[in-house]
């Protein structure tokens, strides 16, 4: 673990706290990075916008998001795997996973680890605020069909799903995986 993740978690927590319109400004602006690199980077959403005539100065603010069309699973499965990647990516080493066509169209995603990173410290966030407390006594029931040796570290970890009022939570989790959970 690196020596910074603490730092970005508590930067995270402390965003929480900040006016809204400081909140809004830090927002609009990553949104405006964000949106420059998509369109100098990624070659899906350079064309998108050279079709729909918009460039990265036209989108200033969470409100511009209007300009831009949705994109839908048929769209990111209608152009080639390497041009939903940007370029300063493409030889990267990502993770690539693959929804499970329940839809009757498989979609194959890749991201990157330090993506994986700002998922956990975004989970972990919330988890925090909303009272987790790692000293909590927790109980876990897992569904033995999908425990595999393959799977067993990752359904152990991806379970874990923090309650915060000594209540029992039941419900699905990543696909058929089924988890129980109770706090003491």
């Amino acid at each position: 673990m690196s020596i910074m993740y603490p730092f970005q978690l508590l930067a995270m927590m402390q965003n929480e706290r900040k006016p809204l319109d400081s909140l809004k400004k830090m927002q609009n602006l990553r949104l405006s990075n964000l949106i420059r690199h998509a369109y100098e980077n990624v070659p899906y959403y350079r064309n998108l916008f050279e079709r729909e005539h918009i460039t990265p100065d036209d989108i200033k603010s969470i409100d511009d998001l209007v300009k831009i069309p949705v994109s839908t699973k048929a769209d990111f499965t209608q152009v080639e795997p390497d041009d939903l990647i940007a370029k300063n990516y493409i030889n990267a080493p990502l993770v690539k996973k693959r929804t499970s066509g329940s839809t009757g169209m498989p979609f194959v995603f890749a991201f990157s680890r330090e993506d994986n990173i700002i998922k956990d410290l975004m989970l972990a966030r919330i988890f925090l605020t909303n009272g987790f407390n790692i000293f909590k006594k927790r109980v876990h029931i897992m569904d033995p069909q999908s425990m595999t040796s393959e799977n067993a570290s990752a359904s152990i970890r991806l379970t874990s799903i923090p309650t915060t009022r000594n209540k029992l939570e039941v419900g699905s989790f990543m696909s058929s995986r089924l988890y129980f959970e109770i706090s003491l």
